[in-house]
């Protein structure tokens, strides 16, 4: 039977996709924006 995956599990997944994709400075630019979004739920990986 196939596992579900849980919201905790996919954060993290994707997390570690990003780390692996962006340099140490691409990965502080993102983290700095999306702590100073003012829409909930963004994420500015993709500017990256």
């Amino acid at each position: 039977m196939p596992m579900t995956p849980t919201a905790a599990t996919i954060a993290l997944e994707f997390s570690q996709g990003l780390h692996a994709c962006l340099r140490a400075e691409q990965m502080r630019e993102v983290v700095e924006s999306n702590r100073t979004a003012t829409a909930p739920g963004a994420c500015h990986s993709d500017d990256s």
